[in-house]
């Protein structure tokens, strides 16, 4: 399995929520799963789930709802028959309708370009 950094914009949708047991203690752990895709600059598409951790009282983030992203991935040898998993560590949702020209214009992607920074990190 290999890891790095994602950071970028991503549309969310698909969203569940989630409840694990951690330990022997069972303690819970709650947290959302976004569907979501990334594309190379090859053309290549990837499935992509995104990982939130949150409270158990959290709502879920509407569908198509675009957000900025810092994330660790693991990326599993067998995509893409897997999804890439990341782990968001830091999120911000960019709000207004990303259908609406005047949200588009107003939102930092419209400086980003939609570009996503790849930061490779060694294994721990």
């Amino acid at each position: 399995m290999l890891t790095t950094t994602v950071v970028g914009f991503f549309a969310l949708s698909g969203g569940c929520h989630l409840q694990s047991t951690r330990g022997s203690n069972g303690v819970k752990a709650y947290h959302f799963l976004y569907d979501m895709a990334v594309q190379c600059t090859s053309g290549v598409v990837f499935p992509v789930q995104l990982c939130i951790h949150s409270p158990f009282n959290n709502r879920l983030l509407a569908d198509d709802l675009v957000a900025y992203v810092i994330a660790r991935s693991y990326i599993p040898l067998s995509i893409p028959c897997d999804p890439i998993l990341l782990e968001a560590s830091g999120l911000v949702v960019v709000l207004g309708d990303p259908n609406s020209k005047s949200t588009r214009l107003a939102s930092p992607i419209a400086c980003a370009h939609l570009s996503l920074d790849l930061v490779q990190l060694p294994l721990v």
